[in-house]
């Protein structure tokens, strides 16, 4: 990826996501980490996460007052997650778009890149 792509994806993952400078206690899991959903049995690796299910995502029916995830799922999809709905287990996860968002699979998670470190300053 170039110079240009690199500027325009740290821009919109800021607008999309704002700069985090801390996770919150109720925040289970990290960016990077593989976890699986309980209830469809696919492996996916956290690139955000929301305290709240943020307006204007669907969600089935379960409590939006809780933490809600960004995840790339290993079936090639992005999804919106809740907490409750995820567990960690261990494992890579393999998607086309990972390059955008880590920089390796260090045998237990992913390593976010620069831009997802800018977004998630704690990260460092």
């Amino acid at each position: 990826y170039g110079k240009q792509w690199y500027q325009r994806r740290v821009r919109g993952l800021r607008a999309r996501h704002g700069v985090r400078e801390h996770k919150p206690k109720g925040v289970e899991y990290c960016i990077g980490q593989v976890l699986l959903h309980k209830r469809y049995n696919y492996t996916c690796v956290v690139t955000g996460w929301d305290e709240r299910c943020s307006e204007g995502h669907e969600v089935d029916a379960l409590p939006r007052e809780q933490p809600f995830y960004h995840v790339l799922a290993d079936n090639e999809s992005p999804r919106y997650v809740a907490q409750e709905s995820l567990v960690p287990c261990r494992g890579e996860v393999v998607h086309a778009h990972l390059g955008k968002y880590f920089e390796l699979f260090d045998g237990e998670r992913f390593v976010p890149n620069t831009a997802l470190r800018s977004i998630y300053r704690y990260l460092k």
